[in-house]
């Protein structure tokens, strides 16, 4: 196995349908969380609000995640905060009334416009 290099995950992942078939580890909630994070910056309505989602960042609320990963709301708040934590640092989360914003720590890193193989 190499140590080093990267591969690139393709949104359409979503599509297979092993992907949602039991709920997910910590690894595959962090994976998904590369997936749904933003490309570019962007918006979307929820209850009447305009959510603006910059890239690098996922707009979706805990109560979204704990239906797509198959896991309780407190699992999926308790998983944010281990991520936000400052030997982690991973994400950092921002909550309003409407939705929950969880921005990537150095999204740029992981969507470097770089070929498959050149170095990183």
């Amino acid at each position: 196995m190499k140590d080093g290099g990267w591969i690139k995950l393709y949104r359409s992942s979503f599509e297979n349908k092993l992907y949602f078939e039991e709920p997910f580890t910590r690894y595959q909630a962090w994976i998904d969380l590369l997936l749904l994070a933003n490309h570019k910056d962007g918006y979307f309505m929820k209850r009447g609000t305009l959510v603006k989602v910059p890239r690098g960042t996922v707009g979706y609320s805990m109560k979204e995640l704990a239906k797509r990963w198959k896991w309780s709301i407190n699992k999926v708040s308790r998983y944010i905060e281990i991520l936000e934590s400052e030997t982690v640092n991973q994400v950092k989360s921002q909550k309003n009334n409407v939705t929950t914003l969880i921005s990537i720590v150095n999204y740029d890193r992981y969507q470097l416009n770089e070929s498959a193989n050149e170095s990183v």
